[in-house]
């Protein structure tokens, strides 16, 4: 017997697999299902005959077939202690792609996930049980077993017995030394980075990350698999202040909780930035940032895969001098690629709205219709992120330390200097809090919402927030957690025409005049005019933590950026998957800013979000207008002989003629964060609202740095993980030039 095995973990036969008919989405489970009482104790089992009068259901499992698949989940709604079999089973899809399956409880309508147990609101989970379908002696029916889920608990006896909980750390990341040259905090997509770079030296490197090793997680491995992992174990799940401008609804921002952070639950999209956004980081005051020397980083970063003559045919494309052969990250298109047929008709019809093909996004100019690659290991068919790419092939580096399972509390400070040096940090784990030593830099890498905490929480912000938890300043950067950008994403879709088999990787990425036309001057000059009002209203938001003065010059490089520049204003990922023809979109670089700041002293806990979305007229005026874009191509032939009717918002629900206010109501009902928070420890000078200068130290600290989403100052036209990177690359060669390698 397994010692870790719960002893009472039985496995009881619920009956025959014909005796179970599949239940098709939005239809009542009863009365094709079963349910059974199980006691705790694993008792006699019996049978529940009537179902729709089910007594007492804390004992009772209930059995079913959804399209194929059999489940097996608690009997009694966890929130309402109504039972689910009078409940319906439905598809949760994102535009269309399945993404999971859901059962609501009609009592008070909420639903939960049938895979993972979770509510879609609140904290309630639902309780899975494991199925398993064995062969019947005698018979070709299969037998449906089900039984409790297993808790791992190990059994010690010193001197007496005891029982303790055991969480699953591999021991080889367990670290014992107390002390490094430099401490990491967050395993993600950046600190990987770094963390592999800087243990090519003789450096010792630790790694503290929250998460663990899903190096084994299909819901990570799958290319097809995007959303499986959301709402899991492994994604933080952020969730905001109410949102005042958009209908007062909160959001929920995904964030990877795992070795290789984000990477590991993001849409593998890589796509960089437009030239002049990087070039706008030096023109602020960041010396040697700019795009021909990030380009650099961007190529060491990736190990491009030359796609194969099936994928050519199907649309792939590439310049080869924008792309790096030799590094860790592996770069190129997934092998099962939407058919060859698709790309001519987007191209035909986008050509036909006046957007051109754009060979390869990735060279520093944006916008076209273009078939971006995505974070893949073609040849192993699995995504390549952070932690595959930097990390697992390098574990057995003697001076590279993974602490995982572990909170990061805050930054310890040296009591005999004036200055702000970093000696430690001080975490929470499995054996409890102790302090792991740092004898040359502390670099935080845990992320957009949680860096900044990380640092108030230190004494490193704002002091009226810092007072507030009774936190002594260290630093006083009231700018800390401030300029919180994150867009706001949405979708159309369509009935297709025909069956799409493959993995789309088709993203249309249109200019403010692409979207406008001969309107885009008199667009660019009401937001001109309205500039100054906008910056006014977040400095006020922010307390006077924001000077005034800083925002209106930042929302005029951005304004000049969308109308002289000509940066992308949006971006369509087209979806042909099944018998649905999607378009999910955001606006690129919206003008809403908000804040994170600590709500708690509590390190694990998370911090106060608000990102404000909508807070500014145009970044909500800008939802419908590339809405109406991309109905104007879906209307557009070849592609409109594609598609059928209109799924989502539906034309009978959005006329065709359909004024703002209607738009922009629906854009509040069903958008969502499009998980791409920047900016809340900005790389700018400290005068202009910087937390972090040009080598990524923090103002006024000896040896704290941030490496991570924190440091970008202001939203990309790309997709996030490109540029971190190449961020991080950068960063660990300014690392490794302070101590002279």
């Amino acid at each position: 017997m397994n010692p870790f095995t719960r002893a009472t973990a039985a496995w009881h036969r619920v009956g025959l697999a014909s005796e179970f008919p599949s239940i098709d989405d939005d239809a009542r489970i009863v009365p094709r299902c079963k349910a059974f009482n199980i006691p705790k104790t694993n008792g006699p089992m019996e049978e529940v005959e009537d179902i729709d009068l089910p007594g007492e259901l804390k004992d009772q499992v209930l059995v079913f077939k959804y399209k194929g698949k059999y489940h097996a989940v608690d009997h009694q709604c966890p929130h309402s202690s109504f039972p689910l079999s009078r409940g319906n089973l439905f598809d949760i899809e994102d535009f269309g792609v399945v993404l999971s399956a859901g059962l609501t409880c009609p009592k008070h309508g909420w639903s939960f996930d049938i895979f993972s147990g979770r509510a879609d609101r609140g904290n309630y989970q639902l309780k899975v049980w494991e199925v398993q379908l064995r062969d019947s002696s005698g018979s070709t029916d299969q037998e449906v077993w089900v039984r409790r889920k297993q808790r791992i608990v190990m059994l010690l006896s010193i001197f007496r017995c005891a029982i303790i909980w055991l969480v699953a750390v591999d021991a080889k990341k367990q670290d014992d030394s107390p002390s490094y040259d430099f401490v990491i905090v967050g395993g993600g997509t950046s600190g990987l980075v770094v963390a592999n770079r800087l243990s090519e030296m003789e450096f010792t490197v630790a790694v503290i990350e929250a998460g663990d090793s899903v190096l084994n997680n299909a819901n990570v491995s799958a290319v097809t698999g995007y959303g499986r992992a959301f709402g899991t174990q492994i994604d933080w799940a952020y969730e905001t202040e109410d949102q005042t401008y958009a209908g007062g609804s909160k959001q929920i921002v995904r964030a990877g909780k795992a070795i290789g952070g984000t990477s590991t639950i993001n849409g593998m999209s890589y796509t960089r930035a437009q030239r002049a956004q990087i070039d706008a980081w030096e023109q602020v005051g960041n010396k040697g940032w700019n795009w021909d020397n990030l380009l650099t980083y961007y190529k060491k970063s990736e190990q491009f895969q030359v796609p194969t003559p099936d994928q050519v045919a199907r649309g792939a494309d590439y310049y080869i001098s924008y792309h790096g052969e030799n590094g860790p990250l592996k770069v190129g298109w997934p092998h099962a690629m939407t058919n060859g047929t698709v790309l001519p008709v987007l191209d035909e019809t986008f050509q036909q709205i006046g957007l051109p093909y754009n060979r390869d996004c990735n060279g520093g100019s944006m916008v076209g219709l273009t078939v971006h690659p995505n974070t893949v290991d073609r040849e192993e068919n699995v995504r390549h992120d952070a932690a595959r790419a930097y990390y697992w092939p390098y574990e057995n580096r003697s001076n590279l330390k993974i602490i995982s399972n572990t909170y990061a509390n805050k930054i310890l400070w040296a009591s005999d200097s004036s200055e702000a040096v970093a000696i430690g940090v001080e975490v929470t784990g499995v054996n409890g809090t102790k302090t792991i030593y740092a004898s040359k830099e502390v670099i935080l890498s845990a992320g957009s919402l949680r860096s900044p905490a990380i640092l108030e929480l230190s004494g490193i912000g704002n002091p009226e927030i810092l007072r507030k938890f009774e936190i002594p300043v260290k630093v006083n950067i009231s700018a800390v957690g401030e300029n919180l950008q994150d867009q706001t994403n949405n979708g159309l879709s369509y009935e297709g025409n025909e069956f799409w088999l493959g993995s789309p990787t088709f993203s249309a990425l249109p200019s403010a005049d692409d979207i406008y036309g001969d309107k885009v001057v008199a667009i660019a000059s009401l937001v001109n005019a309205s500039l100054a009002e906008y910056a006014k209203n977040v400095s006020e938001h922010s307390n006077g933590a924001v000077q005034e003065a800083n925002v209106l010059a930042a929302f005029q490089l951005q304004h000049d950026l969308i109308f002289k520049s000509q940066v992308p204003y949006a971006e369509l990922v087209l979806l042909p998957v099944g018998h649905t023809f999607a378009s999910e979109y955001w606006p690129l670089l919206p003008f809403s800013r908000g804040s994170v700041h600590i709500k708690s002293k509590d390190g694990s806990q998370p911090p106060s979000i608000n990102p404000n979305f909508f807070m500014f007229e145009q970044d909500l005026t800008a939802h419908a207008d590339i809405a109406r874009y991309i109905r104007k191509a879906f209307s557009t032939a070849p592609l409109s002989k594609l598609v059928g009717e209109e799924i989502s918002p539906g034309k009978e629900h959005v006329l065709e003629d359909a004024p703002d206010p209607t738009w922009e109501s629906w854009v509040k009902s069903k958008y969502r964060s499009n998980y791409h928070p920047v900016g809340t420890a900005s790389m700018l000078p400290r005068d202009k609202g910087g937390v972090v200068n040009a080598d990524l130290r923090v103002y006024g600290t000896k040896n704290v740095r941030v490496v991570d989403a924190s440091v970008v100052p202001f939203q990309l036209c790309g997709h996030l993980t490109s540029t971190l990177y190449a961020v991080a690359e950068k960063a660990a060669d300014l690392i490794k030039k302070r101590y002279r390698f």
